[in-house]
């Protein structure tokens, strides 16, 4: 047991030292990309976010410059503002908006580091090391750090949502409700992945994570009021009045997406023109490789389903349900959209991965702890002594007859003197 449990330490080690070297080296690559001009970039959503975070930062309010025929000069912007205010402070340190593009390179760094701390929070070092190798050969991260767009943001917030599920206490709720809370503050349609949460926890648990993310909703609903007239009211309905965002008409639209934005590596140059009920799917399962290498998703999909019991596959399957259904009927298509559920699923496999290998290397240090038993000649009983409280009962199993054999030689030595 000792050497098993030296190697299994050494093991260990070596598996923390090479997780800290790859985080940091992806990290660090990351950093090291050029961030698109912003006239490269998805419009009119990023101008929007760049601009309205400007204007943040030089106290005109949240308010964007966006072109519109129907009002012009300043208008409140379509998209909630909790990614310009995140992206704000980086417009007042350089030269705009180069500057806001280096800051929304630093916001994309949240997405790693989550994924990594949910993995290694619920599957350990070896599982963090596979999340860090997984995302760092896949689009989703590696595009998101030249662009300046919240997807990134809003997956990391709710891959966040997993450790702290699989906490649980008090603290832990009110964290995870803030956290579901300023998600939507990030992405409106973030609001599935607040229930998701909701619907995970228990009753008491639930009523926490409702208070925690009750301040960022309540400051929402204000804002929708004061500008658009009521609080489930948003700025799309502003910007885009004839347009229906949601309809269940959009599970058989195909065409329009956003292949290109972040593009399937095992297909760079084509996108498949699929309807959402088709298209989602496949991108969760690995069929498409924008977030993990082929396949993950569907291993992913079996981990929540054995380890269904816990907090956090709990989570991961409501999550799934509940955007995926959601974007299903929604106007647009995009891999983007499913970013959080399917982060979710590359977690869950690396926990499930990690399992298998550490089983692994205990199966193998087994079979050279006997082969080296063997070779020595020695018995197979020697290498079973423990310590601890047991070490009596273990000695006596170890050697059954020895005061059977005392006692009857002192029995033959007293008969025979009688004699």
């Amino acid at each position: 047991m000792t050497l098993r449990r030296a190697s299994m330490s050494r093991t260990q080690f070596v598996t923390v030292v090479a997780l800290m070297l790859t985080v940091a080296s992806f990290l660090v690559a990351l950093c090291l990309k050029t961030p698109r001009p912003l006239g490269q970039q998805p419009q009119p959503d990023s101008f929007e976010y760049v601009d309205s975070a400007w204007h943040l930062a030089h106290g005109d309010g949240f308010v964007t410059s966006r072109p519109f025929a129907a009002h012009p000069g300043l208008n409140p912007p379509d998209k909630p503002p909790g990614y310009p205010l995140l992206l704000a402070p980086f417009t007042r340190i350089g030269r705009y908006p180069d500057d806001a593009g280096r800051g929304a390179q630093m916001l994309s760094l949240i997405y790693p580091i989550a994924v990594v701390t949910a993995a290694f929070a619920i599957g350990g070092a070896t599982a963090a090391l596979l999340a860090t190798i997984f995302i760092w050969l896949s689009p989703f991260a590696s595009t998101s750090a030249v662009l300046a767009m919240s997807d990134a943001v809003a997956a990391a917030l709710a891959v966040a949502l997993m450790p702290l599920v699989e906490r649980g206490g008090r603290r832990a709720s009110i964290a995870a409700g803030a956290l579901a809370g300023f998600g939507v503050l990030v992405r409106l349609t973030s609001i599935a992945i607040l229930g998701a949460l909701l619907l995970t926890l228990k009753r008491r648990e639930r009523l926490l994570a409702l208070a925690g993310s009750m301040p960022f909703l309540a400051g929402l609903a204000i804002w929708q009021w004061t500008n658009f007239g009521a609080p489930w009211r948003t700025g799309y309905y502003y910007w885009k009045p004839n347009q229906p965002l949601i309809a269940l008409h959009y599970i058989w639209h195909a065409g329009g997406s956003e292949g290109a934005l972040f593009p399937d590596r095992l297909r760079p140059h084509s996108w498949p023109d699929q309807p959402n009920w088709i298209l989602y799917p496949a991108i969760l399962v690995g069929l498409l490789w924008v977030f993990g290498p082929p396949l993950v998703g569907a291993l992913g999909l079996v981990a929540t389903v054995v380890r269904r019991h816990s907090p956090s596959a709990r989570l991961t399957l409501w999550t799934l349900v509940a955007v995926t259904g959601l974007q299903a009927i929604y106007y647009m298509q995009s891999a983007r959209f499913i970013a959080a559920p399917a982060s979710m699923l590359i977690v869950m496999a690396t926990v499930l991965l990690a399992d298998l290998v550490e089983r692994l290397i205990r199966t193998a240090l087994d079979g050279v702890r006997t082969t080296g038993t063997t070779a020595r000649g020695d018995q197979p009983t020697s290498m079973t002594i423990v310590t601890g409280p047991s070490f009596a009962s273990s000695t006596s199993i170890l050697a059954p007859n020895t005061p059977r054999s005392t006692g009857t030689s002192s029995a033959s030595s007293s008969s025979q003197k009688r004699s």
